[in-house]
């Protein structure tokens, strides 16, 4: 795994040309299915303001530092051996082994007919290159359908390597969005390379490329389409990155996970820890306290108010306050980032795992871990803790839950949490969950259940970002559950299943550790 550091919220791999090709090469040659993210300076301040940019550099299994401010940033951060990997490059890098190798490459994105410029250039280059096909898209945003359509032409022709050249952000959401469609093992977003290559736009000089000043050279080239990308970005990014430097930032993000939260918000954060900080030494008594990390707060901080304009501003029906197992207005602890459902499980762990350890070997295995809560188990002493996931990085196993990989009654217990609404077929997961699960074991289960909503409303088809966050709350999500929907499911399954809440573990419990009242755990065994 590559060493990765933070660049104002988003992380960079600290790779160079040579490694992000061998990279490829890898995922080629054993049929993976991943693409590279180039990130510059307007892509990093991009990303701050734009979630979904946020979520296509934190799904990409590589994302790299494309401009030279990010290789200083690396630099500064410890990380000597990063290099500039440079979009246009690496598109010629990638072909010249492309024709070696004889892997077959598809060019998407450009102007009409500049997909087809660039490929009979690069076949005159690079004798042997194999053109599987070229596109370029119109402009405008493709409906669900034409998106379908692009993905089986460019599976129909059999690419291994597809470059797109849609421009940033526009590729990055792309690639996020149709990798799971798209058959090619290496997708790479190489934004302007498309007009470089075939001479519509000229390339800086390289020793302003190495001076970090092409931004210069382009502005100057292209002055109307590109001031505010450069005049505008530019001095953000170089306020964000010092304050970065300085140490005036929230804490680093989570490796697997984008801050969904703008930088003026993420900079209000900051301000207000440094606040709470300094509060939470004083010496009046402390009257909350988290069962993840042990420690008393004076208050948890509220779920930030952006998620609550975004449902608004997306017409989705139910408000936060709609929510079962949600306290918004004490959402986060101050000390470790737990959430209040971390902090309900947590309540469980302790009673299962009272003084950190555990009365008899037990193998646990958490489901897309969440950071405070994977540590406060890695704690339990007698635990045979793993985690898994599909796709974040770090993990011990890499799983679908659909189908696990674990024998039949292996598992003493199981963690997942708001896992399965990002599933197409949750049944499949939940019988997989109980196929594994011993008998005299337990599964803690959570998702997100709107209580005023009746049945279960999914549609796992490709739908627009906007679509989901109207019918699902989120933009990732698949389905929402009813509280009736999600019990039927797990009985159906062959779970039995016990609902936690205030009356088990006590309603002064709950106020202490900033739980709402309507909270619910469930537990589940096996029949």
């Amino acid at each position: 795994m590559n060493a990765r550091y933070d660049v104002v919220g988003t992380w960079i791999d600290a790779v160079d040309p040579a490694a992000t090709l061998d990279a490829i090469a890898g995922w080629i040659r054993d049929g993976e299915r991943r693409y590279v993210a180039f990130a510059n300076v307007h892509g990093i301040i991009e990303a701050s303001r734009d979630p979904g940019l946020r979520r296509a550099y934190a799904g990409a299994s590589l994302t790299v530092p494309d401009g030279m401010p990010l290789v200083w940033m690396g630099r500064l951060s410890g990380q000597g051996g990063v290099r500039r990997v440079y979009g246009p490059d690496t598109l010629l890098l990638v072909c010249e082994r492309a024709a070696r190798e004889g892997w077959s490459c598809f060019f998407y994105g450009g102007a009409p007919g500049v997909a087809e410029d660039l490929a009979s250039t690069l076949v005159r280059r690079y004798p042997g290159l194999s053109v599987a096909g070229v596109r370029s898209p119109p402009f405008r945003a493709l409906t669900d359908e034409e998106n379908r359509e692009e993905a089986a032409r460019i599976n129909a022709s059999g690419a291994q390597v597809v470059f797109v050249g849609l421009g940033c952000p526009k590729q990055e959401r792309w690639m996020d969005e149709q990798r799971p469609h798209l058959k090619a093992p290496a997708l790479l977003g190489v934004g302007a390379a498309f007009d470089f290559h075939t001479g519509r736009v000229r390339q800086a000089p390289r020793w302003m490329m190495a001076l970090g000043l092409e931004w210069l050279f382009r502005l100057l080239a292209e002055p109307r389409r590109l001031w505010r990308r450069y005049l505008v970005y530019n001095p953000l990014f170089v306020w964000y990155a010092t304050l970065q430097l300085l140490g005036w930032r929230p804490a680093a993000p989570s490796p697997d996970t984008p801050s969904p939260m703008s930088l003026g918000e993420r900079a209000f954060l900051r301000l207000r820890g440094i606040a709470h900080a300094t509060f939470e030494r004083l010496p009046a008594q402390r009257r909350l306290r988290c069962p993840v990390c042990s420690h008393r707060v004076r208050a948890f901080d509220a779920l930030p108010r952006y998620f609550e304009r975004q449902l608004r501003a997306s017409g989705f029906p139910y408000t936060l306050e709609d929510s079962e197992t949600l306290n918004w207005r004490q959402y986060t602890c101050r000390r470790c980032g737990a959430s209040d459902r971390e902090r309900l499980m947590a309540l469980f762990l302790r009673e299962s795992f009272p003084g950190d350890r555990s009365p008899a070997p037990f193998r646990l295995v958490d489901f897309a871990p969440s950071p405070p809560l994977a540590a406060a188990l890695k704690r339990v002493d007698g635990l045979d803790y793993r985690s898994a996931d599909l796709f974040m990085r770090g993990v011990d196993d890499r799983v679908d839950l659909a189908a696990l990989p674990y024998a039949d009654r292996s598992l003493d217990g199981f963690v997942c949490s708001h896992v399965l609404e990002h599933i197409p077929d949750d049944r499949a997961a939940m019988r997989e969950l109980v196929r594994v699960l011993k008998p005299g074991g337990w599964g803690l289960l959570l998702v997100p259940i709107v209580l005023p909503v009746q049945h279960i409303d999914e549609d796992p088809r490709p739908l627009s970002p906007a679509e989901r966050w109207r019918r699902f709350g989120q933009d990732d999500h698949v389905r929402l559950y009813s509280r009736a929907g999600f019990l039927d499911r797990l009985r159906a399954a062959g779970f039995r299943v016990a609902e936690l809440g205030a009356a088990h573990f006590g309603e002064d419990t709950f106020r202490e550790c900033g739980i709402a009242p309507r909270s619910v755990l469930y537990v589940v065994r096996r029949d």
